[in-house]
């Protein structure tokens, strides 16, 4: 049975700090209470999709998350891991530190109406054997 869920707010770290700090079990993970997430500025809920294919034999997951934000320029370059909290409070893990690393993608739109947004939209890319990980 799959339950939908409305992601609410987002949050990063960089790739390092996570990766010495998790335990997965299945689809759960225990991170470290020490990592320093940093929330990004959102506008609206947050659209995820998460598709499941096989490679070979071997489960492989994508996991799509796209989210328009009210702050430019708040990542650098560098490897980030993203925790996802719902409207019920349950947190998500994107990433896990260890290859394969998200892949982030910022759109910056210059609309010719100004009836159009001007929000940057973020979109976080991760191909992995795990879905998205349910943090205990």
């Amino acid at each position: 049975m799959s339950k939908f869920v409305h992601v609410r707010k987002i949050e990063f770290a960089s790739a390092a700090s996570v990766s010495t700090n998790i335990i997965i079990r299945n689809s759960s993970c225990i991170p470290s209470k020490d990592i320093l997430w940093t929330e990004i500025p959102l506008n609206g809920l947050v659209d995820v999709l998460i598709k499941d294919s096989s490679d070979n034999g071997q489960r492989l997951f994508t996991t799509t998350i796209k989210a328009e934000v009210l702050d430019r320029g708040f990542m650098n370059d560098g490897r980030y891991c993203f925790r996802l909290t719902s409207m019920d409070g349950t947190m998500f893990l994107c990433g896990t530190g260890r290859r394969p690393h998200t892949i982030i993608e910022e759109s910056i739109p210059y609309p010719d109406k100004t009836s159009d947004t001007w929000l940057k939209t973020l979109t976080i890319n991760w191909k992995s054997q795990y879905p998205l990980l349910y943090i205990i």
